[in-house]
């Protein structure tokens, strides 16, 4: 592959949002986007190109940009870079890095500028995450010390207090699992280690991980299987991962007086993990972009609640890694039901 089909594979690819504009009489116009850019701004790619590309910006911001533009195109400045906050977007703040193309130079000059910055971006979040790992880890170990008694009786107070930092160290720690996970499929270094895996075993796992955030929760929890084991090669930590991440979202987006139920099945070409609730329910038209990096659907907007995006990326990357499937039927007010098939060779 070479030229064209090159930077266009290269473009697409990059996991660094990328804008190619064009001044236009009232702005500057979307000529080219890769998947990223779109993901991003949480809208389709197709619908990107062609429109302006400030309608996520501030007025005073899109300002700033154009200015910036004028200062590009006439020569006296070669890179502008600027923190800017979006709205109506599943990211709140991004980093704005414009720069001018020539017209004989546009492709190797583009790959090469965002190659440095999905290093850069990469590097960062991988070694953020590591470094904030640690001392999370140590203020969890503390806390559980201190749970136990082992420093002295604790009063119902500090009890509670102690809880708390628990519970909110560990979704911390999650968040930062997530991170980690999604730097290393990004730099290609995500690797599942396939040995036998028992299903049941695996969501009796993730069902025990995830029962602290039923506390001071009214939410009921089943668990059912047709078999007493269900065995598929693939990677136990990663799979229990899996389940982890969709009983939480079910939790999160159950209100009280809901149903939680995790069922496993098994047959002679694979087994099947279903995670239902009786939520909120996300609307058909966000169904595709449920798995996307990033992504937040349309009820996690308006009831305010909060979360990354990542989770449904990383419980996808994870399942189509096993050679397997994950899908999705949901409606606003009738709750979801997630589904994932993994083959049993």
């Amino acid at each position: 592959m070479s030229g064209p089909d090159h930077f266009r594979a290269a473009f697409t690819q990059f996991t660094v949002g990328a804008l190619v504009l064009t001044p236009v009489a009232d702005g500057l116009e979307v000529v080219d986007a890769n998947q990223a850019a779109a993901e991003l701004l949480g809208v389709d790619l197709p619908s990107l190109l062609g429109q302006p590309s400030g309608h996520a910006s501030k007025q005073e911001d899109l300002a700033r940009i154009l200015a910036a533009v004028d200062r590009l195109l006439a020569g006296s400045l070669d890179r502008w870079e600027a923190e800017l906050e979006l709205h109506d977007t599943p990211v709140r703040w991004v980093r704005l890095v414009l720069t001018a193309l020539p017209p004989d130079g546009v492709r190797p000059l583009l790959l090469a500028q965002l190659s440095e910055l999905d290093r850069a971006r990469s590097d960062f979040v991988s070694s953020v995450s590591h470094e904030l790992r640690t001392p999370l880890t140590t203020v969890l170990g503390y806390t559980e010390v201190l749970l136990s008694g082992a420093a002295g009786p604790l009063t119902d107070q500090q009890t509670g207090m102690l809880l708390r930092i628990e519970q909110n160290g560990d979704r911390l720690l999650a968040l930062l699992e997530d991170l980690l996970t999604l730097s290393r499929i990004e730099a290609g270094s995500f690797r599942i280690e396939r040995r036998e895996v028992d299903l049941v075993a695996t969501v009796a796992r993730a069902v025990r991980t995830t029962s602290p955030l039923l506390d001071g929760r009214r939410l009921g929890l089943t668990v059912s299987t047709d078999r007493i084991a269900v065995k598929v090669p693939g990677d136990a930590e990663q799979l229990e991962r899996v389940v982890v991440n969709l009983l939480s979202n079910a939790v999160k987006f159950t209100p009280d007086g809901g149903q939680i139920s995790v069922s496993v099945e098994g047959d002679d070409h694979g087994g099947t993990v279903h995670v239902t609730d009786t939520g909120m329910g996300v609307p058909a038209e966000d169904h595709e972009q449920l798995f996307t990096r990033f992504f937040r659907s349309s009820t996690a907007y308006d009831r305010a609640i909060p979360g990354t995006g990542l989770g449904l990326s990383i419980v996808k990357s994870i399942v189509d890694g096993h050679g397997g499937a994950v899908s999705v039927r949901s409606a606003p007010a009738r709750g979801s039901r997630f589904s994932v098939r993994l083959p049993a060779r």
